[in-house]
């Protein structure tokens, strides 16, 4: 399994287990300090980043268009989804870490 299908895999786990937010729920928890992780999409546009951006300040990172991020969670095409739990955070950004070393590497 690539490091891509394990994120894939982690952040749907994620959602079943309650742990994954998209949408107005998401800017809810972010106003609570509740996310640990923001997942934007890399087609989402420059000011619903900077809106997004301007209210989180912990780690996020861009991955995935629009449409994938939302074929997901088999949902309409999502600007962002946040995880709300330390250690899938910590999990999603050690394979995607991993994910880019094995890129470069390559």
């Amino acid at each position: 399994m690539t490091k891509l299908e394990q994120i894939v895999n982690s952040l749907r786990l994620g959602k079943r287990g309650g742990l994954i937010y998209y949408g107005d729920e998401l800017i809810y928890l972010i106003q609570k300090d509740q996310i640990d992780l923001v997942i934007l999409a890399s087609d989402t546009p420059e000011k619903a980043k900077r809106k997004l951006l301007n209210i989180f300040t912990k780690k996020h990172f861009e991955m995935f268009t629009r449409e994938e991020l939302g074929n997901i969670f088999s949902v309409n095409p999502l600007n962002a989804i946040g995880i709300k739990s330390k250690h899938l955070a910590s999990k999603i950004i050690d394979l995607k870490e991993e994910k880019s070393n094995g890129q470069k590497n390559q």
